[in-house]
């Protein structure tokens, strides 16, 4: 079973939607399963994985202008722990914001590694890609920039495949019209999930999509991306190269959301 894990514009909260196939995606419930009762109380482009020892967690995006993430736990998908605030960027003078928190296990070093986008500076030519590392989720390494091409990024998926670190992200050059040279993505890799990330890849896909998230059925590497200025999303598989495939079925109202693989619980609880 996979697990599509989304926010909606007209609510703020967590949702889900279940696949078995991969491809196609229904509802869990009408209802969220979370909404957010820290900080700027809005859950965006929410991200879950499991530790190496079965928990769960969740990531979410504060607000557009803070630089903390917050940070939730659970054993069964539908019960989260009380959500904190983990201040990822408060140490770094003028960050403006901490988009998009993702983690990764490093397998060379075990611990785990939350990375995210934060703007430093001028918006212009601030986005990079940050990160901390963490063996325990409560103490946490001084932040430090995990990717820098010498352009704006943001939007940064990794996943662990055929022994390297897969980084997806999202070239934020150019303007949010259709047409532009940039807002397209691009991969990376690294044998370790520390970086650094090279072999830097052309644009593709379609311009004006982001928050993209990379999953594996069975022997294929699929992704799903949005395309945030209209009210759908897109989905890829990679052959040779990234290509668009429309055989998906996802909620329309689904924003910035993430996949994994689970095991069946939701239907258990």
């Amino acid at each position: 079973m996979y697990l599509f894990s989304y926010f909606k514009t007209e609510k703020e909260a967590l949702f889900y939607a279940i696949s078995e196939d991969g491809y196609k995606f229904k509802p869990y419930s009408e209802e969220a399963i979370l909404e957010c009762h820290v900080g700027n109380k809005s859950v965006r482009d929410p991200f879950i994985f499991q530790d190496q020892g079965g928990l769960y967690h969740l990531l979410f995006t504060d607000s557009w202008a803070s630089t903390k993430i917050v940070h939730a736990t659970s054993w069964d998908l539908i019960h989260w722990s009380d959500q904190e605030l983990i201040d990822v960027m408060g140490s770094v003078e003028n960050t403006r914001n901490a988009w998009a928190p993702e983690c990764i296990y490093d397998h060379k070093t075990k611990v785990y590694v939350i990375f995210w986008s934060s703007t430093v500076g001028k918006k212009e030519n601030g986005h990079r890609i940050w990160a901390v590392k963490t063996p325990d989720f409560k103490s946490f390494s001084d932040p430090f920039i995990l990717f820098d091409p010498g352009y704006n990024v943001i939007d940064a998926n990794i996943i662990y495949h055929n022994d390297e670190y897969l980084m997806t992200f999202k070239d934020e050059r150019g303007e949010n019209k259709k047409g532009t040279d940039y807002k397209r993505l691009r991969t990376a890799k690294s044998h370790s999930a520390l970086g650094p990330f090279n072999s830097i890849s052309d644009m593709f896909l379609s311009e004006l999509v982001e928050g993209p998230t990379v999953y594996q059925v069975e022997d294929k590497l699929l992704m799903l991306y949005d395309y945030f200025s209209e009210p759908f999303y897109g989905g890829a598989e990679l052959n040779n190269s990234w290509e668009e495939f429309t055989k998906f079925d996802i909620p329309k109202d689904a924003r910035h959301g993430s996949v994994i693989k689970i095991k069946d619980i939701l239907k258990q609880v």
